[in-house]
């Protein structure tokens, strides 16, 4: 087993020493930045439970980073929305995703098997109009 990018799964601290932690198969193992020995910690299953408790692991932040996408559904009058009716979730999604991954993401979220339109890109939202259908949906990026 060796650290590497691609199994890492972030950073946080133990006592007062900060560590990465690196995932294989289901067991999570950290290792000071001044070596490169793996240590085991515990399964994957006990760390997703330690991530936010600060009694075992503080300061942990992931690897890539998470940010939170907010979708929201709803019909249109015209080509404005009109919040008549509105569907809203909001999902953790790693940093580094296409637009392509959140657009078939926020479909799957919202039960949405319609065909859309040419995504639009304003700022920090994506808009999808869809076909024969009166209804749009925005995928937005939340501050953290």
């Amino acid at each position: 087993m060796v650290a590497t990018k691609k199994n890492k799964i972030g950073y946080g601290t133990i006592g007062n020493i900060w560590v990465d932690f690196h995932k294989f198969k289901n067991q999570v193992f950290y290792r000071f930045l001044s070596s490169d020995k793996l240590i085991p910690f515990c399964s994957f299953k006990e760390f997703s439970k330690f991530r936010s408790d600060d009694s075992k692991v503080k300061n942990f932040k992931s690897y890539p980073e998470l940010m939170k996408v907010s979708f929201e559904y709803t019909d249109k009058f015209g080509e404005d929305a009109n919040y008549s009716w509105v569907n809203r979730k909001t999902v953790e999604v790693l940093e580094n995703v296409s637009d392509t991954y959140l657009i078939r993401l926020a479909k799957k979220e919202m039960g949405i098997n319609l065909k859309h339109k040419i995504p639009e890109k304003i700022r920090d939202t994506i808009r999808l109009d869809f076909y024969n259908s009166c209804t749009v949906l925005f995928i937005n990026f939340e501050e953290n």
